[in-house]
């Protein structure tokens, strides 16, 4: 579950994913062009909370890599609604690519 600066809270649902955009752009000790590495670090997230249904074994901190396009953007808004940063979103566990190891 998130909190949100309203003081409300996100659960997913089902097998839905709750990330946001990674802050790290590294890339690892392998050599990558420049431009995929930009591709790849757009698509590094980090969990932040994970739906009932989900069975890959995620949990929150953990950083993936997802697919190029999918899920659900969630932007802030006006008074009242839910406000989270604007790199966060939901996305289907099946749109997960990869998982992270440090």
């Amino acid at each position: 579950m998130s909190n949100t600066a309203a003081g409300e809270s996100l659960q997913p649902m089902f097998d839905r994913v709750l990330l946001r955009r990674a802050v790290s752009e590294k890339v690892g000790s392998i050599f990558v062009p420049s431009n995929v590495a930009k591709q790849m670090s757009g698509r590094r997230c980090e969990v932040i909370a994970i739906g009932p249904a989900c069975e890959s074994g995620l949990v929150p901190g953990d950083e993936v890599i997802i697919t190029e396009h999918g899920g659900a953007w969630i932007s802030p808004s006006g008074k009242g609604a839910a406000r989270v940063d604007v790199e966060t979103f939901i996305i289907s566990e099946t749109d997960i690519l990869a998982k992270v190891s440090k």
